[in-house]
């Protein structure tokens, strides 16, 4: 069974994209650098490198934000993932909060359909999936095993990233707690639009 644990971390604000070094497309794994200080306040979780892989043994998406130094955000992630050109929208979301938990879900016209894994367990579909939560290394993503009867194998891959930052704190109590005015929020490349497509 998956255990959740507390993270103390915050919500995004927003942003645009920019590619950099691009790579040939059928690369198996591409990288691209979303704008930095293109949020309010202290940017604790403005988005950096975007990482999409996609090869037999593995597909999925990583994203950098920033080190703490000193201070932690207190919000929550999405990393979307389309993997059917056919259908319109993503099929996965990868989401956390923190503090709070994770979890890996199906998704139809950007909503919820099932959930594999979270607070309450983890289903069989559920096993090939593994999350990185690393706010100290900054860096925050998933993997996931193909599986037939749950993901598949995806030809090619493409992920869509927010971050929402609603504000900040450096003691583990909170008792430093700061309630941000508006909550800050990132997105890569822009809200509800995708990476290119990382093909097999």
């Amino acid at each position: 069974m998956r255990t959740t644990f507390l993270r103390s971390a915050g919500v995004l604000v927003a942003a645009g994209a920019l590619l950099v070094t691009p790579l040939p497309a059928n690369a198996a794994e591409q990288s691209w650098r979303d704008p930095s200080g293109d949020t309010r306040n202290s940017g604790l979780l403005d988005i950096g490198k975007v990482t999409v892989t996609n090869t037999k043994k593995q597909f999925g998406a990583k994203f950098r934000v920033p080190k703490p130094d000193g201070l932690r955000p207190f919000g929550s992630v999405e990393l979307w993932l389309d993997t059917d050109s056919k259908k319109s929208g993503p099929e996965f979301l990868y989401a956390a909060g923190f503090p709070g938990e994770a979890g890996f879900h199906t998704v139809k016209n950007w909503k919820v359909k099932k959930t594999w894994y979270d607070v309450s367990g983890e289903s069989k579909c559920g096993k090939a999936v593994k999350e990185r939560f690393d706010l100290d290394k900054g860096v925050i993503g998933i993997t996931v095993k193909p599986t037939k009867g749950c993901t598949g194998a995806p030809k090619k891959v493409r992920a869509y990233v927010r971050t929402v930052a609603s504000g900040e704190f450096s003691n583990d109590d909170y008792s430093d707690y700061i309630d941000y005015d508006r909550h800050e929020n990132d997105f890569y490349p822009a809200r509800k639009k995708f990476s290119p497509w990382v093909r097999r």
